[in-house]
């Protein structure tokens, strides 16, 4: 059985070495298809490269907290959950803007001081 290797670069785009013992490999962009002549599996999407980035950030209950990260891109998912403190009233933060090569902002609501955990995806 020959081998190979699929690789993803930074923008989550495969690439193919050659080995792979099957009928049918092809990849474009972000779909990879491989299969034997009864079958064909295709795999779509991004895939993680790395570490994804990750930190905390304590919500003001006044006005939107800017998180510097200059990875953060057009293409970015910024996930925000929440980690220790005091939340006020029956909401949460929530990621309120994103600057490509600069960061993104939270905004909460009035009173909540909580610290949250968020993760940077693409």
């Amino acid at each position: 059985m020959a081998t190979g290797t699929i690789t993803s670069d930074t923008s989550g785009d495969l690439a193919i070495s050659a080995g792979f013992n099957c009928v049918n490999l092809t990849a474009s962009g972000n779909t990879l298809n491989f299969g034997t002549p009864s079958s064909t599996v295709s795999i779509a999407g991004k895939f993680l490269i790395g570490s994804p980035i990750v930190g905390t950030v304590t919500a003001n209950g006044a006005t939107p907290v800017v998180v510097s990260n200059t990875s953060v891109t057009a293409n970015s998912s910024i996930i925000l959950t929440y980690k220790s403190g005091t939340q006020s009233g029956s909401g949460s933060a929530w990621v309120s803007s994103v600057t490509v090569a600069s960061g993104f902002s939270i905004t909460s609501i009035a009173g909540d001081t909580a610290v949250y955990n968020y993760l940077i995806l693409g």
